[in-house]
């Protein structure tokens, strides 16, 4: 789906639920997030709302690229199931909840190699903007970005405390082309970094070394953070949103002849060290590729 501005967007309604919408796990009293299939006129969405944490939820749109809306959608116990297709291609998107967050299992299966390898990124949108704990309600640059965060090879970093490159995408007045930008990419050290091109946002020289980005509450009590080892680019765009964009297709099984990606969503109390540590009980096998060019 194209870009849209923050203009442009703040012009939309409210996302609304399709009737066949319902929330997951509500009977259990525990931890887990309530998990909810929702559409728009603007596209399909995983809508996630955290009993734990007051005002705190969150919207994926599933998904910002190629294979756009579901063709079908389905609960199993909890868990949303969400199915794509991309020409011969079948892809099957699990939204489980769990105790901190949500678990992300996405599979790519298809009758031939080059039909699964055809689906080689994804790009989930994962906004905030429709929570009260973690939403903008100011200068969005001073407010949501200012506390959105990545993790660089001196720890966790705040977005306000990177370099941030103004953009070169038209009109030339656009916020992301302001000296301080609304939107930024950031590309992780093991990535090779594109410099900057015409017609771009702008592209972060500072380096994450954790396929992770997050933002903190409002209150500073809470974080929220969207993990996806596979990810080309961490972006924070124009909507309270932001794209962890995992290349999935690194993880094509040529025996199998599937693609199987996880990622994960967490909400926990505001500590970085318990954020790294969850992040390692998820991807226990994950070790930070070289830095592009070794």
């Amino acid at each position: 789906m194209r870009l849209l501005t923050r203009r442009a967007f703040v012009g939309l309604a409210t996302v609304g639920t399709v009737a066949a919408s319902r929330a997951f796990g509500e009977q259990n009293g525990d931890r887990r997030p309530r998990v909810t299939y929702a559409e728009g006129k603007e596209g399909a969405y995983v809508s996630i709302d955290v009993p734990f944490i007051e005002g705190a939820r969150a919207d994926i749109w599933c998904y910002e690229d190629r294979l756009g809306r579901p063709t079908d959608h389905r609960s199993e116990g909890q868990t949303l199931v969400l199915t794509h297709r991309l020409n011969e291609a079948t892809v099957v998107s699990r939204f489980e909840p769990v105790d901190d967050g949500v678990a992300v299992r996405v599979e790519v299966s298809g009758p031939d190699a080059a039909s699964v390898k055809a689906v080689r990124s994804l790009n989930p949108c994962w906004q905030l903007r429709r929570s009260p704990a973690f939403a903008n309600r100011g200068d969005y640059v001073e407010d949501f970005v200012a506390r959105c965060f990545v993790f660089l090879e001196s720890g966790f970093t705040l977005l306000k405390d990177t370099k941030r490159v103004p953009g070169t995408c038209p009109p030339s007045e656009e916020q992301a082309n302001l000296p301080k930008p609304w939107i930024q990419e950031y590309y992780p050290i093991w990535r090779k970094h594109p410099g900057q091109t015409p017609g771009q946002r702008g592209r972060s020289p500072d380096r994450p070394v954790y396929p992770l980005v997050g933002c903190v509450s409002r209150d500073g009590k809470h974080l929220t953070a969207f993990a996806w080892p596979e990810c080309q680019s961490l972006g924070q765009v124009w909507h309270d949103c932001l794209h962890p964009r995992p290349a999935i297709g690194e993880s094509y099984d040529a025996k199998a002849n599937r693609t199987v990606s996880r990622g994960r969503l967490y909400f926990m109390a505001n500590d970085p060290a318990a954020l790294l540590a969850a992040f390692g009980r998820d991807f226990p096998d994950w070790r930070r590729p070289l830095a592009a060019g070794e």
